[in-house]
């Protein structure tokens, strides 16, 4: 696989990652609506991309074609009249392919020393036995055949002549002293492993492996911040849920009703219901219900929820009875805080059940709904003036 499409199927998974978790936040916070995009992506993004990155894995071992290792067969020694060098194993790992589940493929990383020029570095694949496993290992001097034309240049020679053993045996009074050098061919696997490798080693280099783990950090944030603007209905909104978070644990701000959040969405309804003559107007600690006439049918009702900056048909029905017309543009947010700012105020641990705006009597009214122990009480507030209307 190309570098650069491996990176950008990394910077997807995690993306996603991100997006999963703000789906999955957003299911907890009740954004149903708002979080159901953010959740698909992210699941979609994980599960077609992990996937991918699996079989790249096995796909790019050493440059190799899928097509070519899945026709692999338990391998064979190297032909006696195979040209033959010196090597170092930096570093192996199994690849996760296994043939007649005995044999399985192992991507190899070795420094060879030719017997003209100078040393490099190679990545290849190659079956061996579990049996054969104890006989490589990190630092060990092997045999390698060369095999020209094939996929696989590279072929661990497990049964080496008495002359290539006997220059085993002097190999590391002259190599050990060798750095190994940077990986070198055609493989791009080799050239990224060779790159995140310190000198002498096949570990990642330390500094590398930071930068992986913030860049790794950084594509969680923005798929979890992006979604999460999504799931909280744009950045205005997701702004003003940030800023109150210190007043939520304080217990400042209990709920849409003594929220910043109201003047933003009350405006948000008036774009959207444009102009609608309403019947009731709820404010639940999250989001709105609105009863409105309807415009097409006398005698009908519209009814709405609005939430996350989004406005939703419920369901439509004829009206029982009518307590008067008013707008979206009647309601003043400042006169429902003031309302509930005197229910706070008389009861700190008032627990707002919601807060209702309607005409009765002649003129536009806020009540607000309490749950009590054994029974729930109502308090009546003028919604022009803010004073508390008190039932002869």
């Amino acid at each position: 696989m190309k570098p650069w499409l491996r990176r950008t199927l990394l910077i997807l998974f995690w993306v996603g990652v991100g997006a999963l978790i703000a789906g999955i936040v957003g299911f907890v916070l009740g954004s149903m609506s708002g979080a159901v995009l953010p959740f698909v992506v992210g699941l979609v993004a994980v599960a077609l991309v992990l996937p991918l990155m699996l079989i790249s894995g096995v796909a790019g071992s050493a440059g190799t074609p899928l097509r070519e290792l899945t026709k692999l067969k338990p391998e064979e020694p190297p032909a006696p009249d195979l040209p033959r060098e010196l090597g170092r194993i930096e570093s192996l790992r199994e690849v996760g392919l296994t043939v007649r589940n005995f044999h399985h493929l192992y991507e190899f990383t070795v420094t060879v020393f030719p017997q003209v020029g100078d040393a490099r570095r190679e990545v290849f694949s190659q079956l061996i036995t579990m049996g054969q496993l104890p006989n490589f290992y990190t630092g060990r001097y092997v045999v390698l055949a060369a095999l020209p034309g094939e996929p696989v240049k590279l072929r661990l020679d497990p049964a080496p002549s008495e002359e290539w053993k006997a220059l085993l045996r002097s190999a590391p009074d002259r190599f050990d002293s060798v750095v190994a050098p940077a990986a070198t061919g055609d493989s791009p696997r080799a050239d990224a492993r060779a790159a995140d490798a310190p000198p002498g080693g096949s570990a990642p280099a330390p500094g590398r492996t930071g930068l992986n783990l913030v860049l790794v950090a950084v594509c969680v944030i923005i798929g979890f911040v992006g979604s999460m603007i999504l799931v909280l209905g744009g950045p205005q909104r997701a702004q003003i849920v940030v800023s109150e978070i210190p007043q939520r644990v304080t217990g400042q701000v209990h709920g849409l009703w003594d929220s910043a959040m109201l003047e933003h969405d009350l405006h948000a309804l008036r774009e959207q219901l444009a102009g609608r003559d309403l019947e009731y107007l709820y404010v639940f600690d999250s989001y709105f219900s609105i009863d409105a006439y309807s415009e097409t049918y006398a005698g009908g009702e519209d009814s709405y929820v609005f939430r996350d900056g989004s406005l939703e048909l419920s369901w439509t029905s004829t009206m029982v009875g009518t307590t008067g017309k008013f707008r979206v543009e009647d309601v003043d947010a400042g006169m429902i805080r003031a309302a509930v700012a005197q229910v706070y105020a008389a009861d700190p641990d008032a627990q707002i059940r919601a807060v209702r705006v309607r005409v009765a009597q002649g003129g536009l009214r806020i009540s607000v709904d309490v749950e009590g122990v054994y029974e729930d009480t109502t308090r009546e507030f003028d919604a022009r003036t803010g004073e508390e209307i008190l039932e002869s």
